[in-house]
C-alpha cells in the first residue's frame, strides 16, 4: 500500500482520501511461460508467451481480444519471443528471439514487415538474438542485439545506421541487454541484470544507475518520470536521473501469490500491472 501511495501521488491528481483507499489487486490471463508486458497509448495490454510462441492482447479490463502467433517462421510465428513493444499504438514490435528478428505488426495485429540482418554484409547492420525492440519518436528503430551485446539504430525498418554500447563505447559498454526502453524525450534505457544504461537520443553515453541496488533485474518499464524494474520478489521505483526512490516487496502488493517471481512490469494511467510467468496482476485504486 505504500508503494501505491507514493506511486498514485507522483503520477495523478487523486484526492488524498482515494489514495488512502486500500487497492485490490485482480489479475487476468493464464500463461506457460509469459517474458514480457507492455501498455499501448490506449491501455491495452500485451503480453508475450515465450513457451506458447504468441503474443495476447487484452482490453484494459483483462478481457483477451486476439492472440498471434504459433511455432515457426513465417509472418504469424515466432520461436521463442521475448519482449514486446506498443507504446505508440500504432505498431506492435516483437523481438523474435530464437529467429533472430524483429516483427512488425499494426494496430490490428496484421503483419507488416520483418527486419533479419544475421546474415548481411554489413557488420554494423548484423543482431542475433534480439532481446527487446522499440521505436523512438521520429519512427527509428531500437534493437538490444544481445548476441554482439549491443544496440543498432535503424531507419525506416531497414537501414543500420548506427552501433551503440558496443565493445568501443567505453563506459556505456553493454554486458547483456535485457531490455530497452525509450523515454518522451528519446533518451535509451536498457536494462541489464545489475544496472540500468543511459544514452541520448544520439546514441552517446549518458550514465548508469542502479548497480548498488540491482542483483537480478528482469523487466522494468520506463512510465512518465520513474523507472519502475521487476527483480524476482520485488518492485524497485527510481527517478529517471537514477536516484532509487523506493523498493517493495511483491508480497505487500500481491498477498495471495507471494511465492511467486515478477518477471516485468507496466503501467498506464493509475494502474501498474505485474507479469509473472502465469498471469497478469493489476493494482489500482479505481
Amino acid at each position: 500500500m505504500k508503494f501505491l501511495i507514493l506511486f498514485l501521488y507522483h503520477h495523478t491528481m487523486f484526492s488524498l482520501l482515494a489514495l488512502l483507499i486500500a487497492a485490490l489487486p485482480f489479475r487476468f490471463g493464464i500463461f506457460e511461460k509469459a517474458t514480457a508486458i507492455a501498455v499501448d497509448n490506449v491501455g491495452n495490454v500485451f503480453v508475450v508467451d515465450k513457451a506458447k510462441h504468441s503474443f495476447t492482447k487484452f482490453s484494459p479490463s483483462g478481457d483477451s481480444l486476439a492472440t498471434v502467433g504459433s511455432m515457426g517462421w513465417g509472418n504469424l510465428q515466432f520461436d521463442a519471443p521475448v519482449d514486446i513493444w506498443v507504446r505508440n499504438g500504432l505498431d506492435i514490435i516483437v523481438a523474435d528471439y530464437n529467429n533472430h528478428r524483429i516483427e512488425r505488426f499494426n494496430r490490428k495485429e496484421n503483419y507488416i514487415a520483418t527486419l533479419f540482418t544475421r546474415d548481411d554484409e554489413s557488420s554494423i547492420a548484423r543482431f542475433g538474438y534480439p532481446a527487446s525492440a522499440a521505436l523512438n519518436s521520429r519512427g527509428e528503430l531500437f534493437v538490444a542485439d544481445r548476441e554482439n551485446k549491443r544496440l543498432i539504430k535503424f531507419s525506416n525498418f531497414e537501414k543500420a545506421e548506427q552501433s551503440i554500447g558496443g565493445f568501443d563505447a567505453g563506459k556505456g559498454k553493454l554486458r547483456f541487454p535485457l531490455q530497452l526502453e525509450i523515454d518522451s524525450t528519446d533518451r535509451i534505457f536498457v536494462l541489464e541484470k545489475n544496472r540500468i544504461v543511459v544514452f541520448d537520443s544520439f546514441g552517446n553515453y549518458l550514465s548508469v544507475f542502479g548497480q548498488d541496488i540491482l542483483t537480478n533485474a528482469t523487466g522494468f518499464t520506463v512510465f512518465e518520470d520513474d523507472v519502475l524494474v521487476a527483480q524476482k520478489s520485488e518492485i524497485i521505483l527510481f527517478s529517471l536521473d537514477g536516484n532509487h526512490l523506493e523498493t517493495i516487496p511483491f508480497s505487500q502488493l500481491v498477498s495471495d501469490d507471494d511465492s511467486a517471481d515478477v518477471i516485468d512490469v507496466a503501467a498506464w494511467k493509475n494502474k501498474l500491472y505485474l507479469l509473472t510467468s502465469e498471469t497478469v496482476y493489476v493494482i489500482t485504486n479505481e
